[in-house]
């Protein structure tokens, strides 16, 4: 579409040019002819600009949406591991000195005396 805005107003550019404006109507003519041409140009412009923005516009909007799905998949994978460590988390802890499994509410290890 932008190439046709092009292609039209370098052919009404052209043609504004062989019009021998001798009256002040064929001037007129002539002018108008070269406001048209400087429309279909600016238009050319216009619609070029549109097409750029649209696809940065869709680049980015792709790209947002993969950076938004990692971080969902992050969050979920995250959730997860925590549900398993809580799942796999006991009610006992086991002494560092003498290995004996004490229960969690206890402070010190019921064999060797050993703080958590």
């Amino acid at each position: 579409m932008n190439i046709i805005c092009f292609v039209l107003a370098g052919l009404v550019f052209i043609s504004g040019l062989f019009i021998h404006a001798e009256s002040a109507i064929q001037q007129t003519v002539q002018y108008l002819i070269f406001v048209i041409a400087s429309v279909f140009l600016c238009t050319g412009f216009i619609i070029t600009s549109i097409y750029q923005l649209m696809d940065n516009f869709n680049k980015n909007n792709t790209h947002a949406q993969s950076s938004h799905y990692n971080k969902e998949s992050d969050v979920l994978d995250n959730l997860h591991k925590a549900v398993v460590e809580k799942s796999n988390a006991s009610d006992t802890w086991t002494c560092k000195k003498c290995g004996c499994v004490n229960p969690d509410t206890a402070s010190q290890c019921k064999d060797c005396g050993e703080y958590k």
